[in-house]
């Protein structure tokens, strides 16, 4: 998510765009990811990072995502995002070829794709069970799909399911 007003919207924009169908294909189960932030140790500052390289690589695939891609969509320093780099390509969860792109493993996709998912559900969750106002309920989501438990995130959507709200299951 990004940390900028500006960002955040353009971000939102992308994030309706990805197929839903592209996301539920490379997503795993909530209790998976628990797991997967478990064994890799997973941060929320590094699960933005994972999810803007996959914004941006489904945004734009025909041209590797670059370190001036991430650092301008998410509002912060190159250095930050080559360390951030550095620390997911330890994690094996992207590669980085010298002085070139970045490129999620399927590892890194499947945990991008959840975050996406996660996030969306919650951002709809805030604005049509809560009435929650669009810019508050994207800063809100952009928080909290890093923190809630697969347990609360299957209780919001079998809630949304119950009030008939359309495609909840997909993001």
């Amino acid at each position: 998510c990004g940390n900028t007003g500006g960002v955040v919207t353009v971000v939102t924009a992308v994030r309706a765009v990805i197929s839903t169908a592209r996301i539920a294909q490379i997503a795993l189960t909530g209790k998976r990811i628990e797991m997967e932030n478990k064994k890799h140790n997973i941060t929320a500052s590094a699960e933005d990072y994972l999810e803007t390289v996959f914004i941006l690589s489904v945004e734009n695939p025909e041209n590797p995502v670059r370190v001036t891609d991430i650092a301008r969509s998410l509002g912060v320093s190159k250095p930050s995002v080559t360390h951030a780099v550095a620390q997911l390509r330890e994690k094996g969860l992207l590669r980085h070829e010298a002085y070139g792109g970045i490129f999620l493993t399927p590892a890194g996709e499947s945990h991008a794709a959840n975050v996406l998912r996660r996030h969306k559900m919650i951002r709809r969750f805030l604005l049509d069970a809560l009435g929650v106002s669009e810019a508050h309920a994207e800063a809100d989501a952009c928080r909290m799909e890093h923190i809630l438990s697969a347990e609360t995130m299957e209780k919001m959507y079998e809630y949304l399911e119950k009030q008939s709200v359309e495609g909840v299951r997909e993001p």
